[in-house]
């Protein structure tokens, strides 16, 4: 089973705030992608567009998007939610340090929510697509173990089709799969990250 979800979060993130406002956020973002996740994980087929014929497996959900969509703060919101947790899947994130340069999700933002592939992997090791690709199925399986549902979180698009798509790694065959993309106005998702650029410059003054 395959979900695939457009969200669109254009009318919050047009406001000069540099984060969204919680209720803001949850009238027309949050809530919409609460029930759609719920939806998948009672095995609602509403909305499915792609259907293996393959029942029972277990279920890992994607959320995808630019940089300054709020992928963040929605994988750390629906982690809440269901009980899950956070891979993180920007091929930059993965290695430790440069917190400021890469735009790293902040301590505070992580809300105490544990995020798995962030800054763990040292800067000169060649961690290929292959090697994130194997971690991330056996943090998947980890998680599904321990009756976590999996949220696959980043913008690393050649990665997430690599890690769906090659047979090598099966990931078709062993899970049902709900992606999240989150959308905005390209103007407005300009202004954000023009935003995000101007803060990061501001941090590395002064750090």
């Amino acid at each position: 089973m395959w979900l695939v979800h457009h969200t669109i979060a254009t009318d919050i993130c047009k406001r000069d705030r540099k984060e969204v406002v919680d209720e803001a956020w949850r009238n027309p973002v949050l809530q919409p992608c609460v029930d759609i996740v719920k939806r998948f994980l009672e095995n609602d087929d509403h909305n499915i567009i792609i259907d293996n014929n393959k029942f029972n497996k277990n279920k890992v959900v994607f959320i995808m998007g630019a940089t300054g969509t709020g992928k963040s703060h929605l994988s750390v919101d629906l982690t809440t939610h269901f009980r899950g947790e956070i891979i993180n899947l920007d091929k930059v994130h993965v290695y430790k340090g440069l917190e400021i340069v890469t735009n790293k999700i902040t301590h505070t933002n992580k809300q105490g929510v544990r995020h798995y592939l962030l800054g763990e992997i040292e800067p000169d090791f060649d961690f290929t697509a292959e090697d994130f690709c194997l971690q991330v199925i056996f943090d998947i399986e980890i998680f599904l173990k321990t009756q976590r549902i999996p949220i696959i979180v980043g913008g690393s698009n050649l990665y997430i089709e690599k890690l769906v798509e090659h047979p090598l790694f099966m990931f078709k065959n062993m899970y049902d799969t709900c992606f999240i993309w989150i959308d905005i106005e390209q103007s407005v998702l300009n202004r954000r990250v023009d935003m995000r650029v101007d803060e990061m410059v501001i941090k590395s003054m002064f750090h």
